[in-house]
């Protein structure tokens, strides 16, 4: 006797991160193959995210990080969030990366106490924040 074939519906399971300021909601990935030739399920994609990204608070410059400038601490903040990133890219979002992420705040932050009017140092804060809550929610 023939064997029939058994179609599966895929489970539509999986992870994907929403798009958009704020933090994204988690969208379903592809779904899984069926059983048998069944057709693969469709995970629904990630909806945006609704956050606002609000402006880091104009903080002080902290005591450890006093007389330097605006320019070095920049600099500095930049290399430590390219760390996180390249940790993040490799490894997904991983509690390791916390501490430069922190450092690489710190340093943006007080620069851009120095320098309020920055666009560029703004963003940059705002990037490092929205990258630690990524991390923090696990992706």
């Amino acid at each position: 006797s023939l064997g029939r074939a058994v179609a599966g519906a895929g489970d539509g399971s999986g992870s994907g991160n929403g798009e958009g300021p704020g933090s994204g909601n988690a969208g379903g990935g592809a779904g899984g193959s069926g059983e048998g030739g069944g057709t693969p399920g469709a995970g629904a994609g990630g909806t945006p995210g609704t956050g606002v990204r609000e402006p880091p608070a104009r903080g002080e410059v902290p005591e450890h990080l006093a007389g330097r400038k605006a320019g070095d601490l920049a600099e500095e903040g930049r290399r430590a969030f390219d760390r996180a990133r390249k940790g993040f890219v490799q490894n997904g979002p991983s509690e390791a990366l916390l501490p430069d992420l922190a450092s690489a705040r710190e340093l943006f932050e007080a620069a851009l106490a120095l320098d309020p009017e920055n666009r560029y140092l703004e963003d940059a804060a705002l990037d490092v924040r929205e990258m630690e809550e990524r991390v923090r929610a696990g992706g």
